[in-house]
């Protein structure tokens, strides 16, 4: 029954596609997996792939998405008899001795997961969000630094660890080897992303929820494994450039080499500080408008002069325009991407609200500027009248 947007390209869809983020499925399809509540299981969420038109030829082109990997757990699943959370903890997690490491929220809670932390305007807020299991294919894995040093000591080692072997040689280099550009200088392997630091070749993977951040480096070469485990997370400060999270790995790793750390273009906190003194600015502004517009009850913009009277109207174009174009944009965005509202809320809370209490300040002191404007040509019609 497997049926990506009813097209009968599905069929020529390969495991190792799916490996290798080259299916055709779009990459926004896995932001309803991000987005979801926890309640849906692995067969609804392959099963709304019905809906996902393939963006791509199958095999050609690299488009990363969750879904790829759920389809992916789904497979294992059946194949296996095995629920996955199952088949992960036997066939990986006991042979590799990681003992930290879960697919249970409740269970890693009892077993001390660290809180969960989301930056508002950085400062780190606890959070918990949704845990969806049956995302666990793409993401959501809990485990300790310790026990991700295990995993990576096989990736290195040919698929062994303490004399114990989860995949042959072959297989491990199959995994590693690139085949399809991802559009940053790198290829992607399955589940890898290969590419090069200062010279020297390197494997790695970097992932995210809401409230948790996690990256793993290779250096087969010099057999170095690196792995950094963030409980803090915001979209804001993932983006290039912008100090993210994932400099740390990447300046762990050049020291790792022999090599300084690289200057940061712009670090978190710096990055704040300019993103909190403008929000705060733009936030001030807006709120002094609405209440110089209340206290001027009696104005009536019909009897001023040309010049005042469009230097009246002339912020209603801030007021009523950009908000109109931000919601029309944001409206666009999310259903070309097929995304609910929620995920960027859950991922970028600060900024969400920060935006929707914006547009509520301009659309308020649009609409008082326009009502009193009607009130104005009402009471001129009445006195014209009389």
């Amino acid at each position: 029954w497997f049926n990506v947007g009813n097209s009968p390209e599905t069929s020529k869809i390969t495991i190792r596609d799916l490996l290798n983020q080259t299916s055709g499925i779009p990459t926004y399809a896995g932001g309803k997996v991000l987005a979801g509540d926890g309640t849906e299981t692995l067969e609804q969420l392959v099963q709304e792939l019905s809906t996902i038109p393939l963006t791509t030829p199958v095999g050609k082109t690299f488009q990363y998405s969750e879904d790829n990997a759920i389809v992916l757990a789904l497979i294992i699943q059946i194949v296996s008899g095995q629920s996955f959370e199952q088949y992960i903890q036997d066939h990986i997690f006991s042979p590799l001795q990681m003992k930290q490491s879960f697919v249970d929220q409740n269970e890693a809670e009892s077993n001390g997961l660290a809180q969960g932390y989301r930056w508002w305007f950085g400062l780190p807020i606890a959070a918990t969000v949704p845990y969806p299991k049956a995302a666990l294919g793409a993401s959501f894995f809990i485990s300790s630094a310790e026990d991700m040093t295990h995993y990576l000591v096989a990736q290195i080692d040919g698929g062994n660890y303490a004399q114990t072997s989860i995949l042959s040689t072959n297989g491990i280099a199959e995994m590693h080897r690139p085949v399809v550009a991802v559009g940053t200088g790198g290829r992607y392997a399955m589940g890898w992303v290969v590419g090069t630091l200062k010279g020297e070749p390197v494997i790695w993977h970097g992932g995210d929820t809401a409230n948790y951040h996690a990256d793993v480096i290779l250096v087969p070469k010099r057999q170095l494994g690196i792995v950094i485990l963030a409980n803090v997370n915001n979209a804001l400060i993932q983006a290039d450039q912008l100090g993210k999270i994932g400099r740390i790995a990447a300046g762990v790793t050049r020291m790792a080499l022999g090599f300084r750390p690289a200057d940061e273009v712009l670090s978190a906190n710096t990055f704040y500080l300019i993103f909190d003194a403008l929000a705060l600015l733009f936030l001030i502004l807006q709120t002094l408008s609405l209440i110089r517009l209340f206290r001027k009850r009696s104005a009536r913009p019909l009897t001023f002069p040309p010049i005042r009277r469009y230097l009246y109207w002339l912020p209603l174009i801030w007021e009523l325009i950009l908000p109109c174009c931000i919601i029309v944009l944001l409206s666009i965005l999310l259903k070309a991407f097929d995304l609910p509202l929620s995920i960027l809320i859950r991922f970028a809370p600060d900024f969400s609200y920060w935006l929707l209490v914006m547009l509520c300040l301009l659309l308020g002191t649009a609409a008082l500027r326009l009502s009193r404007e009607f009130v104005c040509i009402a009471e001129t019609k009445c006195t014209r009248i009389v």
